[in-house]
């Protein structure tokens, strides 16, 4: 299959929001809520306009609960037999209100009902960790690097990702692509890097969408006019090393993860919150969840092409989101408030009805 280049993304030192004055800044309304463990994990999976689901990496179970607060299933059990797993990793959604996710330590993609019934396990006979993106009733679309730690650091550092289609019955790789090209950025002056992930709902999954630093050569341009280049809140730096310590301790790696932490907190942070945190919609248009505010408010960019069309504000500090038709579902991190005495941040899913936009 032939891959083609179709975007890039330019946000190193873009101006404020005056640069996008024709862009809607829309606050959706609210619809319902519910409270999730807290959990390592940053990936949340809508099922349907009602149900979502999450990781809780503590206790090793998927919870999936409604809009109204109620748990719809909590299932999962720790360990290597069938239908046990280790590291389950970004829950999507599949066919008839499947979950699926992958388990990086097992190295297997699992598939289940929301009441925790087994539908499929798949073993994945690659050498890297797999990013599932979508699923049908045959298959798992996904993209992948080279290496565990640079899967890990791609937040960060950034990195061009294959994709491949793997059998659901047999864990065979039905196809397997990447781009036949990459645009030239320049070194980015605030530690923005580039990756390129297949546009898998929207332009197709054989062209390429990349993220980055200008001008990319011949590539057309999709410009973030909303970036500045901020320095990382305290919340901020916390959450890397918590999550670098995790990592390291994961591989039986040294702990001390000081010099990294302090040079995350002198880099002005990045754009995008993390990579595969981004979607089509049923239009075609991509959303990217941002690094922006993220205390009170967060802010998803919704691009149509090229264009920059709106930008979604949602409350409290954004860690995923997901969408089905017109609802958007977004796993938070709630304000630490006078009843947490133990000064850790409750976790939350929050529901909005996106109206016309």
């Amino acid at each position: 299959m032939t891959t083609l280049v179709a975007i890039a993304l330019v946000s190193c030192d873009g101006p404020t929001d005056a640069g996008a004055p024709d862009a809607e800044r829309f606050e959706p309304s609210l619809t319902g809520s519910a409270h999730v463990p807290y959990s390592t994990s940053e990936t949340v999976a809508l099922l349907d306009e009602h149900t979502a689901c999450t990781i809780d990496t503590y206790e090793t179970k998927i919870d999936c609960v409604d809009s109204s607060g109620a748990t719809v299933g909590r299932f999962g059990d720790k360990g290597e037999g069938p239908g046990e797993f280790l590291s389950p990793a970004r829950v999507i959604r599949g066919p008839d209100g499947l979950i699926g996710f992958s388990d990086s330590s097992r190295r297997r993609f699992f598939v289940f009902t929301r009441e925790g019934e087994l539908v499929a396990e798949v073993p994945l006979h690659m050498l890297s960790i797999f990013v599932p993106i979508s699923f049908s009733e045959t298959t798992v679309l996904g993209a992948y690097t080279d290496g565990v730690g640079r899967a890990f650091f791609s937040a960060y550092m950034g990195d061009v990702m294959a994709a491949a289609e793997i059998s659901l019955s047999t864990g065979d790789v039905v196809r397997e692509w990447k781009p036949a090209s990459v645009p030239e950025f320049p070194e980015c002056e605030h530690g923005l890097p580039y990756y390129g992930f297949p546009a898998v709902g929207g332009a197709g999954d054989d062209t390429w969408v990349f993220m980055g630093c200008g001008p990319g050569g011949d590539t057309t341009m999709l410009r973030a006019p909303r970036y500045v280049a901020e320095s990382p809140s305290d919340r901020d730096v916390e959450e890397y090393g918590d999550g670098l310590r995790e990592f390291r301790r994961r591989i039986g790696a040294d702990p001390d993860v000081s010099a990294s932490v302090r040079e995350f907190s002198e880099t002005p942070r990045l754009y995008f919150l993390l990579r595969g945190q981004e979607t089509f919609d049923g239009q075609g248009r991509l959303w990217i969840s941002t690094r922006r505010g993220r205390m009170e408010s967060s802010f998803i960019d919704v691009y149509d092409g090229v264009e920059l069309v709106g930008t979604v504000e949602v409350r409290d500090r954004m860690i995923d989101f997901d969408l089905f038709d017109g609802t958007l579902a977004v796993l938070v991190e709630r304000q630490v408030g006078p009843d947490d005495s133990d000064g850790v941040p409750d976790r939350g899913i929050d529901w909005y009805d996106l109206g016309e936009f």
